[in-house]
């Protein structure tokens, strides 16, 4: 229950900093796991509905999800916000707290990654249809509608640089030239590894678990 109200408080802090969490570091995550929520927004800009959607959501704590589902009761936009009057579906991270604040993986005195090459899933349920094919020097991320071409640079047994190079979306197209520094912060048991993305473009790290199935 401690643990709870700490989570709830955090939630509250950032609510006064008008920013929407998505990342959460929690004690009894496995590596990195995805509550996905669909919220509806209503004239007064204030989120009104909101709705666990089970089928992309592996975290189980059921304490810790209501404290995210009150969170976002909570919120409200300005005046002005785009998003009134309608619905959308949002997936936040909850990483285990062991990898909060690490500044060098524990993993970095492996002599060779396993990961160099090989065909790939994401564990987030929003892109798990996506598979992940990585050469010495490409990688392709095909998804349901959507293809990426990034060239592949290991900066070390644990690091590596992706440079978008193609993209389907139009959306990203502007990305095209920009970097994306990964880091493996922990191998799992079942050949997936748990990691940290940082780019330019995006100021907050994103965490994952990206396994290894070919």
């Amino acid at each position: 229950m401690k643990k709870l109200i700490i989570l709830i408080l955090f939630f509250v802090t950032h609510l006064v900093n008008s920013q929407v969490k998505k990342n959460f570091f929690v004690e009894d995550a496995n590596g990195v796991d995805y509550v996905t929520v669909n919220f509806c927004v209503n004239n007064e800009a204030k989120i009104h509905k909101v709705k666990i959607i089970q089928e992309k959501t592996t975290y189980q704590n059921d304490s810790i999800i209501d404290g995210l589902r009150d969170y976002l009761l909570s919120i409200e936009y300005y005046q002005n916000s785009k998003l009134k009057n309608n619905c959308y579906d949002s997936t936040f991270s909850f990483i285990n707290s062991e990898y909060e604040g690490i500044q060098q993986n524990k993993n970095d005195s492996i002599k060779k990654s396993p990961f160099l090459t090989g065909h790939y899933r994401y564990k987030n349920p929003i892109y798990s249809a996506t598979i992940i094919k990585r050469g010495k020097h490409i990688q392709r991320e095909n998804g349901i509608k959507d293809k990426q071409i990034y060239s592949i640079d290991w900066i070390s047994n644990t690091k590596y640089k992706l440079v978008y190079k193609r993209m389907t979306e139009k959306r990203l197209k502007n990305l095209i030239g920009n970097e994306i520094i990964v880091e493996i912060m922990d191998i799992l048991p079942d050949n997936s590894y748990v990691y940290k993305a940082e780019s330019e473009q995006n100021k907050n790290a994103t965490y994952g678990v990206i396994k290894k199935i070919k």
